[in-house]
């Protein structure tokens, strides 16, 4: 073989080395997106909670939290990201990158903040993972009020019309909803009275300074345990809840009302379906142990499950539900 031949021979191999190379790494790099999801997670995971610390929502995230990190074998942080009702969390969490490793606990809120406020998310921002908690709003009055149950609490708004007040933990919460529907359901003129918060509504009722509350159980079970409150009413669903079997349900008296406080954990919108999926079961998981019941029954929470699925129709029956109010 000549000299020229040779030079020929190599310069043709050296192309085919480098189209094999250039295949080979085109190969590498398609595939290591699809690695992701199988990888996952390789790294912490956070949860934002969009309110204080020591709340209900605080404390469901971190029990999660310790419940699932020897499950999925990655710390899981909690951070705190409070302000604007919760709007400053779930932004955060709504425009974070959609790889599985900035969740949020998620609220009611997430439907009601952008749909009265010019937010740059909407509940449509959120791919749900799953549902943890769904506690029933109950109507709560003193025990030594002028009435004890609902259908003297109704006798006295008639007789007292615009005088009878329920606080609530602000103007676009739940809460208010509960109240504002109830009072329409039943023809009454009752004035809702927004607090900074459910604490404040309870002291304020404590005080006589109001007649009534909407709250959930675990906000005013400790009151009455002792006696100084009573529920009246449950706004959610049809059957009554174990926890206050002599409490009437809205549903079963005839009111076409109701109303439940959920929480559960979401990502951000376009998260890939199999982060989803691995991020379901290992919550699911964490929700099954003894662990994690014992602590949300401590607390007075009830566990309620929902799958992704489940979950978003939840979600889109909320915001149907409080369409209403933004008229």
């Amino acid at each position: 073989m000549n000299k020229k031949s040779m030079l020929n021979k190599l310069f043709i191999l050296g192309i085919i080395s480098l189209m094999i190379l250039f295949l080979y790494a085109c190969g590498s790099n398609s595939g290591s997106n699809g690695d992701e999801a199988s990888n996952f997670p390789e790294d912490s995971i956070d949860i934002i909670v969009a309110f204080s610390a020591g709340g209900s929502n605080d404390s469901i995230a971190r029990m999660l939290a310790e419940s699932s990190e020897d499950i999925i074998g990655e710390s899981i942080i909690v951070e705190n990201q409070e302000g604007g009702s919760g709007s400053v969390g779930q932004s955060a969490g709504a425009s974070a990158d959609p790889d599985g490793y900035t969740l949020t606990l998620v609220t009611a809120s997430i439907v009601s903040n952008p749909l009265f406020n010019d937010l740059p998310y909407t509940h449509e921002s959120f791919e749900p993972v799953i549902l943890i908690n769904d506690d029933p709003q109950y109507l709560v009055i003193n025990t030594d009020a002028p009435f004890d149950d609902m259908e003297s609490f109704i006798a006295y708004a008639e007789e007292n019309p615009g005088e009878v007040t329920i606080g609530v933990s602000g103007a676009q919460t739940t809460n208010a909803f509960a109240s504002r529907e109830l009072a329409d359901e039943l023809g009454l003129d009752i004035v809702t009275l927004p607090h900074d918060g459910t604490a404040d509504s309870i002291v304020a009722l404590q005080g006589n300074h109001i007649d009534a509350v909407v709250a959930s159980y675990n906000e005013f079970q400790g009151q009455m345990q002792s006696g100084e409150l009573t529920p009246i009413l449950n706004f959610a669903g049809e059957e009554r809840n174990p926890r206050t079997s002599d409490v009437p349900t809205a549903l079963e008296l005839g009111y076409d009302v109701d109303y439940s406080s959920w929480r559960g954990v979401a990502a951000p919108e376009g998260t890939d379906p199999e982060i989803i999926e691995y991020l379901h079961d290992s919550f699911k998981e964490a929700m099954e142990t003894e662990e994690f019941k014992d602590s949300m029954e401590n607390l007075g929470l009830d566990i309620d499950y929902a799958s992704p699925e489940e979950f978003q129709k939840i979600i889109d029956l909320t915001y149907e539900n409080y369409e209403q109010f933004a008229d």
